[in-house]
């Protein structure tokens, strides 16, 4: 998939980072719609990947078209767990995320930044503040 922030080679290993994980009932709870369903869409993608997506942390845009900007905390199927940056926008059927540091996107991450930045959100800034 690419090269993480954060991530445990060895199983029995702590990730470097430590990433807090709520429970289906409370990720429900707090989640808005769009990271939800940002959610599932990952998910769907990586089924082989990627065993659950623990949180999200960023700018999130909750109008149409959907937008977030920020890190992904995501889990693999051996426990290992990672931060990793993306960029995501929703507009009806139109729906694309990168995660900004692997090798292969299935979206253009130039064009997904253009899109964006066409709106008035400037990702480089967001993510320096992020940081």
């Amino acid at each position: 998939m690419g090269k993480v922030i954060s991530f445990s080679d060895d199983e029995q290993d702590e990730p470097k980072e430590d990433i807090e994980q709520t429970t289906d009932k409370d990720q429900a709870t707090e989640l808005p719609p769009f990271l939800k369903d940002l959610k599932e869409y990952i998910l769907s993608y990586y089924p082989n990947t990627i065993g659950d997506i623990l949180g999200f942390s960023g700018f999130l845009k909750n109008d149409s078209p959907y937008v977030f900007v920020g890190y992904v905390a995501w889990e693999d199927k051996k426990g290992a767990q990672a931060v990793t940056p993306l960029i995501a926008m929703f507009r009806n059927q139109d729906k694309r995320f990168v995660f900004l540091n692997a090798k292969n996107h299935y979206f253009d991450s130039n064009v997904l930044k253009a899109d964006i930045q066409n709106l008035g959100i400037n990702i480089e800034e967001i993510f320096r503040q992020l940081s």
